[in-house]
C-alpha cells in the first residue's frame, strides 16, 4: 500500500472517530497533523480548536496551533498560542525556537 494510500486510510478512521467520539482528544491531534503535514492549515486549525475548545492547557494543541497560525501568517495568533504552550512547557526547546522565530518575525514587520 503506497503512502498516500495509508494517508486516506488514517484520515477516513479518524474522521470517523471523531465524529463517533467528538471529544476524543487524540483523534483531534492526529488529523490536525495530518492536515499540517499535507499543508492544509485551515483544516489543521480547525482540528486544533477542537481540542482546545476540550482542553484549553493541552500545551501540544497549543503548539500546534501556533505553528499552523504561523504557517498562515497570523503572526499575532501564532505568538498567542505558542506563549501559551511556553507557560505549560516552559523547558521545550521546540516551543522557545518557535515562540522565538514568531516574535522576531513579528517584530520584522511592524
Amino acid at each position: 500500500m503506497s503512502t498516500w494510500a495509508l494517508c486516506l486510510f488514517a484520515v477516513s478512521h479518524l474522521e470517523a472517530t471523531v465524529t463517533v467520539d467528538p471529544f476524543h482528544i487524540d483523534g483531534h491531534m492526529a488529523m490536525g497533523l495530518l492536515m499540517a503535514e499535507q499543508g492544509n492549515m485551515e483544516k489543521a486549525v480547525h482540528y486544533f480548536t477542537k481540542i482546545l475548545k476540550i482542553a484549553p492547557m493541552n500545551a501540544h494543541a497549543q503548539k500546534y496551533m501556533g505553528m499552523a497560525k504561523f504557517q498562515q501568517g497570523n503572526l499575532e495568533q501564532a505568538v498567542f498560542h505558542l506563549s501559551k504552550a511556553l507557560e505549560i512547557m516552559p523547558d521545550d526547546g521546540d516551543v522557545i525556537n518557535d515562540f522565538a522565530e514568531a516574535i522576531a518575525k513579528l517584530k520584522k514587520i511592524r
